[in-house]
């Protein structure tokens, strides 16, 4: 996380700051200073009191920040996924734009594949419409391409059909828009409504104590699907957070599986202490959420999301894979205007019992069909799960071998080896971690 780097004596500039540098006769004097010359707020915007008047508040806000991304000397599209928020961010530029041109990418696997809803929204707003099928045999073809063009390993991989799609579409343009950061900033995430049933005291007191083992044993028996938020994969990543008190340290193992224990017993006995200490920066992310005016619980969560997931992961995913392609790729979800507002509003809005983005889903109904904006959320990836066991399988055989890792000197190959063989077998599904490792 910013502003560590994987470099000894490299530090990265983060988001929202300035570094000023001297340069004299003689090359580079050390830099000056450090400042901050933005930051998020949930206290900076000023929101109408009725909930019909904030509807339509953040759809002109959301307007704004698109016609005001369209301007371009070159040809410009959008990235249409068949979710909610590229599905908007197409409908608005296509007010503003003839002959918009949208670009998909589509899996043979069903489970992954968004192609039809995309291009049900293609269809509503009349734009020419352009997919490309990610097989197994072109994802490894861009694997070692992918590797080269980080600076950093990246454990999101979802990087993979993000590159590729930003090669097809730079064929046809230069520059899209895309629907970047609204999960984040309109608590978008399943792992919401887990947090919605976790604070609503659900797996607390005797009861919820033994409903979360009936569970977790229930969760032991199932076998490990491959498809997409599987029910088994929900289920496990729930209960791996359940008991995590700290928000963000909950969410962590929501998304990833990646509990605190799990995460230490990685390492060698002789960096196990650095790594407990690393995982300090999540406490110390959410005293900065309060120092920027969190309200609650919810605000730290927000905050969390949109500094580490979308700014650390999300947006640099994107960064790497369309600027290797030679794209742009302009976000109007982070309109600073609209992050303001959306940051202002409480969780009521946005979490309706356990109904996401509530409030973007009402401000939008005109123009988003309620196939498009009712139906579960589904992650932008590919099949990891499988072809970890199939096409990349060689790549885990090699990459994974235990005698390497141990003589990598900072893993555990026996770990390592051991999360390898439960999925490969079928009794786990470790795609993110064993994903992450194979990155490193």
């Amino acid at each position: 996380p910013d502003d560590k780097a994987i470099l000894r004596g490299v530090s990265k500039l983060p988001p929202g700051h300035l570094q000023e540098i001297a340069f004299d006769d003689d090359g580079t004097v050390p830099a000056r200073g450090l400042r901050r010359y933005w930051e998020l707020s949930f206290r900076r915007a000023h929101l109408p009191l009725s909930l019909s008047e904030r509807r339509g508040h953040i759809r002109r806000l959301l307007e704004r920040a698109v016609t005001s991304r369209l301007q371009s000397d070159v040809p410009l599209g959008v990235l249409l996924s068949g979710g909610l928020d590229s599905s908007a961010v197409a409908a608005l530029a296509a007010r503003h734009c003839d002959g918009l041109d949208t670009f998909a990418v589509r899996f043979s696997e069903p489970s992954f594949d968004e192609s039809r809803f995309a291009r049900l929204m293609s269809r509503r707003i009349g734009s020419r419409h352009h997919e490309a099928l990610l097989s197994p045999e072109r994802a490894l073809g861009v694997l070692d391409e992918i590797a080269g063009h980080l600076s950093e390993p990246l454990a999101d991989h979802s990087v993979v059909p993000t590159y590729f799609l930003a090669r097809f579409t730079r064929r046809a343009v230069k520059v899209v828009l895309g629907g970047d950061g609204g999960d984040e900033l309109f608590l978008g995430y399943p792992t919401f409504i887990a947090e919605k049933l976790r604070v609503g005291a659900f797996f607390d007191g005797p009861t919820g104590a033994i409903a979360t083992g009936w569970m977790k044993r229930a969760a032991h028996h199932l076998r490990a699907s491959d498809e997409n938020f599987a029910f088994d994969f929900k289920l496990r990543r729930l209960l791996d957070g359940v008991d995590e008190r700290d928000p963000l340290r909950r969410h962590q193992a929501f998304l990833t599986g990646a509990t605190d224990d799990r995460l230490v017993d990685l390492f060698q006995p002789a960096h196990q202490s650095a790594a407990a200490g690393a995982l300090l920066l999540l406490d110390a992310q959410s005293a900065r959420a309060r120092r920027a005016g969190a309200r609650d619980p919810w605000d730290v969560l927000n905050y969390g999301y949109l500094k580490n997931y979308l700014a650390e992961g999300v947006l640099q995913k994107v960064d790497r894979a369309s600027m290797a392609a030679g794209l742009e790729v302009r976000a109007p979800f982070l309109d600073h205007a609209l992050v303001d507002a959306a940051c202002a509003l409480r969780v009521h809005d946005k979490l309706s019992g356990l109904r996401t983005k509530a409030i973007l889903k009402d401000a939008l109904a005109d123009l988003v069909p309620p196939e498009i904006s009712t139906r579960p959320k589904k992650g932008f990836g590919f099949p990891v799960a499988a072809w970890l066991r199939g096409p990349l399988r060689p790549a885990v055989d090699e990459l994974l071998d235990p005698g390497a890792i141990d003589a990598g000197g900072l893993l555990r190959g026996d770990v390592v080896r051991r999360l390898v063989s439960a999925h490969l077998s079928g009794r786990a599904n470790h795609q993110k971690i064993l994903w992450a490792l194979l990155m490193y």
